[in-house]
């Protein structure tokens, strides 16, 4: 098991966050873009659900998306309906329409031409997880590329974001969880909080993993992942999207694994405008941010 295929399985719970997301939308979305996509689970998946259904996965960092590309493709061979309609591109997001596809042609012209889907039908689910959010670090980059999402939506499209925050936020420490990894394996996974700085809301953290098969260690992965983010507050990225033209913020609550694997609250957060209060959230949380267009 490599670093992509102990993130998957530890952080990613990837049938609930689609179907969470098909939820919040409403309306059977066909169009996603996965932003940050890393290795690009999540559209994966929903090509899969439906042999109408478009995903176009973006990551800035080019090792993912090859990563990405060579799981698309050993999906393919193994007859996984719906990969011939997954875009995998490597590129800034808050650049979304500079970008091109891996034939080199300009993103706009591929959109306008209509190859992805009913007449270049427009994105209906922009996902930006895993807390990546935290990589756009200043308000200016953040209100950049959420005018840019808002632009990519149909209208009644939904934003989702995801954060986490609370008591513990910017206090250094670890979390260990450990998962059953089948045929007698099991991972431990390490979240830590290596570094912060609450004046700045600057984080470091890292994710590291260890293989255990039968009671024997048979793969160490110390910091597999390491992350430099801004935690942006609840309140202040809901601002930044109203601002940034969407109509309405939506904040669903739950508590999940390291790194963001989300659990969807009992309550599922409320409708809400600019102002409107949302369910309580416990001391230390993670949620997904929706904003409908």
């Amino acid at each position: 098991m490599d670093r992509y295929d102990l993130y998957e399985l530890c952080v990613q719970s990837v049938p609930v966050l689609g179907r969470l997301l098909e939820s919040v939308h409403g309306a059977a979305p066909v169009v996603l873009h996965e932003d940050f996509c890393g290795s690009a689970a999540l559209s994966r998946w929903w090509v899969g659900q439906s042999a109408t259904r478009v995903a176009v996965g973006t990551d800035i960092d080019g090792p993912c998306v090859r990563e990405a590309r060579v799981r698309a493709q050993r999906a393919a061979l193994v007859s996984e309906p719906g990969i011939g309609r997954l875009v995998l591109r490597e590129g800034d997001v808050r650049n979304w329409h500079a970008l091109t596809d891996p034939a080199g042609v300009a993103w706009r012209e591929v959109v306008s031409a209509g190859a992805l889907g009913p007449a270049g039908k427009m994105a209906e689910v922009v996902f930006a997880g895993n807390f990546s959010i935290g990589y756009l670090e200043t308000r200016t980059e953040l209100m950049n590329y959420l005018r840019g999402a808002h632009a990519r939506l149909a209208p009644g499209g939904v934003l989702a974001c995801d954060l986490y925050g609370g008591a513990t936020a910017f206090a250094t420490g670890a979390t260990t969880r450990v998962i059953d990894a089948g045929e007698g394996r099991v991972v431990r996974c390490v979240w830590r909080h290596d570094a912060a700085d609450p004046r700045t809301a600057r984080v470091v953290n890292s994710l590291s993993f260890r293989v255990i098969e039968r009671g024997e260690v048979t793969a160490e992965l110390p910091e597999a992942f390491i992350y430099r983010w801004r935690l942006w507050g609840l309140a202040e990225l809901r601002e930044a999207m109203i601002e940034a033209g969407f109509a309405s913020t939506r904040v669903i609550a739950g508590l999940g694994g390291p790194a963001g694997t989300l659990v969807p609250g009992e309550s599922g957060g409320q409708s809400a405008g600019e102002s409107a209060e949302d369910d309580e959230l416990p001391a230390d949380w993670a949620a997904l941010v929706v904003a409908r267009r």
